[in-house]
């Protein structure tokens, strides 16, 4: 079985252009599960977690690299400039009306973007699908479009969480009967973007959730698991343990 590389762009092209004729959801892009199974309070919380996260918009230029088919873009309240890129052309021919000053189909590793552009830089749920040296031109990029004391926000997969290392078991498991993914999403563990972009931005901020297997889990099982990591959650809102990460890095301030 030959393997798709997570530089194949072109393969990757196709996966998203069929997936936007179908992802409707307004929340599955946001929050990373559709809303259909997730309890209305929960799905609320990560929604309003993650816009509180991102902090104020107005008067900002920002972008959304990775921006999918807009449903964050759409959701960001206030004033500011606005702008998307994504590889799918699908994606960004499903966006809404008036959610973005200006699209652009681009890939994360050549933005076609002048240095220093943006106040605030997003990358949400999309760096999983590149290699290592893939998501360093990627965060490479980020850098360089975003200007000193501005801010870059990810979310990525996290590679120190339970499902990130059921994942990896899977993956050994797999590999010794012979078999693999077609495409195997690489996780990272936070310090790993941390110590990437050590040189030129700082940590300021981050959470996670996502203690739970998703995907495959039958929803009832799945709202057990969602209502136990919210107990966790209370006594330890900042646990950092969970598959979906954020983090928060302020350009120009690192080493502080």
């Amino acid at each position: 079985m030959q393997l798709k590389t997570r530089e194949d762009q072109g393969y990757w092209r196709q996966v998203w252009d069929r997936r936007a004729n179908f992802v409707d959801d307004p929340d599955e892009l946001v929050v990373g599960e559709p809303s259909g199974r997730l309890p209305l309070r929960i799905l609320r919380r990560r929604r309003s977690e993650l816009l509180g996260f991102i902090g104020s918009v107005n008067d900002l230029r920002l972008v959304d690299v990775g921006c999918g088919n807009g449903r964050l873009l759409g959701n960001l309240p206030g004033s500011g400039s606005r702008f998307g890129a994504d590889l799918s052309i699908g994606m960004l021919q499903r966006f809404p009306a008036g959610a973005a000053n200006g699209l652009v189909q681009a890939s994360a590793t050549r933005l076609p973007f002048a240095d220093g552009s943006f106040d605030l830089t997003l990358c949400l749920n999309m760096l999983q699908y590149l290699d290592d040296g893939g998501t360093s031109q990627a965060l490479a990029e980020l850098l360089r479009v975003t200007r000193p004391g501005g801010r870059i926000i990810l979310h990525v997969k996290n590679s120190a969480s339970p499902v990130g290392l059921s994942r990896r078991l899977s993956q050994l498991v797999r590999r010794a009967g012979g078999k693999d993914r077609v495409v195997n999403e690489t996780y990272r563990s936070p310090r790993w973007y941390r110590s990437a972009l050590a040189t030129e931005a700082h940590l300021i901020g981050g959470y996670s959730y996502g203690l739970h297997p998703i995907g495959w889990a039958p929803d009832r099982w799945l709202r057990r698991f969602i209502m136990l990591e919210e107990m966790v959650r209370t006594r330890l809102p900042n646990h950092g343990f969970g598959v979906d990460c954020f983090l928060k890095f302020r350009v120009g301030d690192a080493g502080k």
